[in-house]
């Protein structure tokens, strides 16, 4: 009965574990998803396109979005009276939007 007990407790604790994971994982691709439309926006807004890249290779298009998050400057924002707290979160596009990770933000 006691092992029984413990192999539930083991189980359940494995589930809690990939429950966690995974909520973080979508909590990744909803922020990767906020970012990518930010970036599109912002440079649509100075009159630029995206960085050249393979088409629509999701691997390649979040490299592009992060090539142009890294080009945006704080004047950049602040021109658009935007928050330049906004920034950091556009530096963060990378780590937040990893191209290898299982699940990729939305790129259109």
């Amino acid at each position: 009965m006691q092992e029984t007990n413990s192999s539930m407790q083991d189980t359940i604790s494995s589930m809690q574990d990939a429950i966690n994971f995974m909520q973080k994982e979508r909590l990744n691709l909803y922020v990767g998803n906020m970012l990518v439309d930010f970036i599109e926006m912002i440079c649509q807004r100075q009159g630029r396109n995206l960085p050249r890249g393979a088409g629509n290779d999701p691997l390649h298009s979040t490299t592009r979005h992060a090539q142009a998050a890294q080009r945006i400057e704080p004047k950049n924002l602040k021109d658009l009276g935007i928050p330049l707290k906004y920034h950091t979160a556009l530096q963060k596009f990378p780590t937040v939007c990893d191209p290898r990770s299982s699940l990729k933000a939305r790129i259109t």
